[in-house]
């Protein structure tokens, strides 16, 4: 599975816990998810219009301070797809990591966060173990 319809899940699992904006996904990516998955604006918003023109998700536009705000919200057949997805085992784990991207979507309120963090722990300890290598920040491979 390439890297960009993987991407469609990451907004699909966010987007799962409540609506955003476009701005508010990058914010989640680059502080919250940035361990295992990243994704440019270039990136996002395509894969938005793409969802959105798909019936996966929704949007709601709004005036806030001025500017138009766009706020997206997943759709019960983005929900569907997104559980699909969940269900189907790894083929392979990349440097983005899709075995912790479904553990992160993988509970109803979010707090996959948290067992997420902890298993990327325990995981860069083990590996160290295993192989007796010293890992470099944020080298989880």
């Amino acid at each position: 599975m390439a890297n960009e319809k993987k991407t469609d899940y990451v907004l699909l699992g966010l987007l799962s816990h409540e609506p955003r904006t476009g701005y508010e996904i990058k914010k989640i990516l680059d502080s919250t998810m940035h361990f295992f998955w990243n994704a440019s604006f270039g990136s996002i918003y395509p894969t938005l219009q793409k969802l959105e023109q798909a019936g996966k998700i929704q949007s709601t536009r709004s005036q806030d301070t001025g500017r138009e705000k766009i706020t997206y919200e997943i759709t019960p057949l983005g929900r569907d797809y997104l559980k699909e997805w969940l269900r189907k085992p790894v083929v392979k784990d990349e440097l983005r990591y899709e075995t912790l991207l479904k553990l992160f979507f993988g509970t109803d309120k979010g707090s996959g966060a948290a067992l997420m963090m902890f298993i990327l722990g325990v995981s860069g300890s083990l590996i160290c173990i295993i192989t007796g290598k010293k890992l470099k920040k944020y080298q989880y491979n």
